[in-house]
């Protein structure tokens, strides 16, 4: 790669670094005047919201949408927001049906 086509990748990169870091700017202050407006407090949310227990229904996983984690037999399986996790969801909302490939 010759030195005017580096030099072009790194102006090119380095003005979309400005333009991400002013978007994230602009959504912060978005958020804020939101937050504001509806005079929203998401640590007295958390706290102040009610948590709602599983079915425990024994020998049947239950997924957590809230913490992104299967339970099963007392323990939990942390996998996140991944495709293994949504794969598991969708299976579990319609349990002894047969899907093909």
């Amino acid at each position: 790669m010759n030195a005017n086509k580096r030099e072009q990748l790194r102006v090119t990169l380095r003005k979309l670094a400005q333009a991400n870091a002013a978007s994230i700017e602009f959504m912060e202050q978005a958020l804020t005047l939101v937050r504001d407006d509806l005079a929203l407090d998401p640590l007295t949310f958390w706290r102040s919201r009610t948590r709602v227990k599983p079915a425990s229904r024994p020998g049947v996983p239950f997924v957590d949408q809230e913490t992104l984690s299967i339970k099963f037999r007392g323990r939990s399986c942390f996998l996140g927001n991944t495709l293994p996790f949504r794969l598991f969801a969708r299976l579990a909302q319609r349990p002894n049906v047969y899907l093909t490939y």
